[in-house]
């Protein structure tokens, strides 16, 4: 497992063992080892297949949670069914990791619900590191409107993959 800071330097590796048929997991809240508001990104690599699936639990007054699956490889493209911006009270933040070997550019295009481009709210990441991750939060894009509900669609230089929270 590696943990990666928002520049691609690790924050933490270590390797263990996961018996036949076993299974682990870890709170990374528990991690020892992560430097105190740790904000990065993880890899978890493995010489036999597995299966990964993350969990997220928000702090605070109101508790939530959801999860995902992890991912075996990266996509040079890849679409977001969700997108959302002071839609109801929501807002979407769209997380995008390296997977590839190099730095990779990334871009991200946002259409409205009749599948028209967005025109001058394209969101970045230029020179992402390997195993770094950069999120975008269309809280903060100034050209998408209030109630934006519609879709993204990443691409990037070479392979990542991509996660999206919805936030209220």
């Amino acid at each position: 497992i590696t943990y990666y800071n928002q520049d691609g330097s690790k924050a933490l590796e270590y390797t263990f063992t996961i018996v036949a048929n076993g299974t682990w997991s870890k709170y990374q809240g528990a991690e020892t080892g992560l430097p105190a508001g740790f904000n990065g990104s993880v890899v978890v690599s493995s010489d036999q297949p597995l299966a990964a699936i993350v969990n997220q639990k928000t702090t605070g007054g109101q508790e939530r949670s959801g999860s995902y699956s992890g991912e075996s490889a990266g996509s040079g493209s890849a679409y977001v069914p969700i997108a959302m911006k002071a839609f109801y009270g929501f807002a979407t933040e769209i997380s995008v990791q390296n997977a590839s070997g190099s730095p990779v550019d990334v871009t991200v295009n946002y259409y409205n619900k009749a599948g028209t481009l967005v025109s001058g709210a394209t969101d970045t990441c230029n020179s992402l590191a390997v195993g770094a991750a950069c999120r975008r939060n269309q809280a903060d894009n100034s050209v998408l409107p209030a109630n934006f509900n519609g879709s993204a669609e990443v691409t990037s230089s070479g392979p990542v993959v991509v996660v999206v929270n919805q936030n209220g």
